[in-house]
């Protein structure tokens, strides 16, 4: 059976959604590195000229462990599990909505 146009948009705007959430995971990616490097190396200036005591230095501690996991779920997890259709993902319509964003001509 041969393939109509719609067909061909259809496919041509599954591609563009699964494009769409690897490149917020390659965005996610990169951005959750700079920022727990950054992190890394604030806490280790502070740890080696902070006399702190241990119950500081443990709560330094816990809070760039949460801080680690919830950038790692909110950057890289998060359309990591878009881009294998797991949770709420973006619909056609709004897939559409972003390339006429994009490509005034389109729209």
């Amino acid at each position: 059976m041969p393939t109509t146009n719609y067909d061909n948009l259809i496919q041509q705007l599954d591609g563009f959604i699964r494009k769409y959430y690897k490149n917020q995971l390659i965005k996610g990616a990169l951005l959750a590195l700079a920022l727990l490097l950054g992190m890394y190396v604030s806490v280790s200036v502070l740890a080696h000229y902070g006399q702190f005591t241990t119950t500081v230095r443990g709560l330094i501690f816990f809070a760039s462990i949460a801080a680690t996991v919830a950038l790692l779920a909110h950057y890289v997890v998060k359309p990591l599990l878009h881009l294998n259709k797991i949770g709420t993902i973006i619909n056609h319509t709004q897939a559409a909505d972003i390339i006429g964003k994009h490509f005034t001509e389109v729209s």
